[in-house]
């Protein structure tokens, strides 16, 4: 009979979940030492197994938590309804909502990462978080389009990538930087994105004209 799930308290899940996300990050998901991400969460073994069957059970329940904290932060708009004039603060709208989850959920942005890391992790949840993520992406795009706020000129399945493959540098810059990145650099990154989408040739925006 499986292992029935047990409560375990925010500050207990973030500690785990962080060091499990690094290390998968850093080594691999199958190289990755379950007793040593137990110490590194100062966790007793004990009271891991009393938590969680084993390490698929953790990585299990990791993307799970990034699926409850997405439906609890993240309020995508409604794309039929959007606008020109409201189509791109919608759209930073959706980056103000990560932000508010990162700052008070930081554990589900490590594990975020782990979806588009350069091995991304084996496993449902993920493809499924992944799927969601690029296909709202390229509804998103295609409703751009159809307003005139999106260049058409470049298919929208290159359009996604590229919106993909701009947002997880500027987070992989971010985590790189540490204490030295800074909010005005993101934001300048963004609008550059956003200007590349448009397909404008005009300077970035400050983030008050956004």
């Amino acid at each position: 009979m499986g292992r029935t799930p047990q409560p375990l308290s925010r500050e207990r899940e973030a500690r785990i979940f962080d060091a499990a996300a690094h290390a998968f990050l850093t080594q691999g998901y199958e190289a990755s030492s379950l007793n040593r991400i137990i110490e590194a969460a100062g966790m007793p073994k004990s009271s891991f197994y009393h938590y969680f069957a084993d390490k698929n059970d953790l990585r299990d329940r990791m993307f799970r938590s990034v699926t409850s904290a997405v439906a609890e932060y993240i309020r995508p708009p409604d794309l039929a309804a959007l606008a020109a004039p409201t189509y791109w603060s919608a759209m930073f709208a959706l980056v103000d909502d990560l932000g508010a989850m990162a700052h008070e959920r930081p554990e589900t942005i490590a594990v975020s990462r782990m979806l588009y890391s350069s091995s991304p992790i084996a496993d449902e949840t993920a493809a499924r978080l992944r799927e969601a993520v690029r296909r709202w992406c390229d509804e998103a795009l295609a409703r751009g389009v159809e307003l005139g706020v999106v260049r058409s000129d470049l298919p929208l399945s290159l359009l996604g990538d590229i919106a993909i493959v701009v947002l997880v540098a500027i987070d992989r810059w971010a985590l790189a930087a540490a204490a030295g990145a800074d909010a005005a650099t993101s934001d300048r990154a963004l609008t550059a994105l956003r200007q590349l989408l448009e397909g404008s040739s005009e300077w970035p925006m400050s983030s008050s004209a956004r």
